[in-house]
């Protein structure tokens, strides 16, 4: 690929971006409306068509594995203010991994000392309700036979 597809592209790209907001702009007679539209609408219609491109895209090459986890070394958090309704983006040096028992987030405190955080998910609550003795009292299969 040519070194000036990828700018003809992006140029093309903030034309049209030019276009839907400024259509959008048009209709609405106030910041707050006019933010909350963008917020609540056409950035999660962008968010949702770019997904659905990047998963063809995965069938296409043959990288549709079903994911039983997922890992990346730093993460971009997307932010909006709810005074001013801005959205800030910000990209992080913090280790992600998902998997069916939440979130883990590896960083380091400013002092430089490292830190983690874990987000569970009701799957993994419940199975450490069960094996502390605080789950539902109910028979495992091999209980029944």
């Amino acid at each position: 690929m040519s070194k000036d597809i990828p700018f003809q592209l992006k140029q093309e790209f903030d034309k049209f971006c030019q276009e839907i907001l400024g259509k959008l702009a048009q209709d609405t007679a106030d910041y707050d409306t006019l933010i909350t539209l963008w917020r609540q609408e056409l950035h999660n219609a962008y968010l949702e068509s770019t997904a659905k491109m990047l998963e063809q895209w995965a069938e296409a090459y043959g990288q549709s594995d079903n994911l039983d986890r997922i890992e990346a070394d730093d993460i971009t958090v997307e932010v909006s203010d709810h005074k001013t309704g801005k959205v800030f983006r910000r990209s992080l040096p913090v280790k992600y991994i998902e998997t069916a028992n939440g979130v883990i987030l590896h960083g380091e405190t400013l002092a430089g000392q490292p830190s983690t955080i874990a987000l569970l998910s009701d799957f993994a609550c419940a199975k450490i309700s069960d094996v502390t003795g605080r789950g539902a009292d109910s028979p495992r299969d091999h209980e029944h036979e």
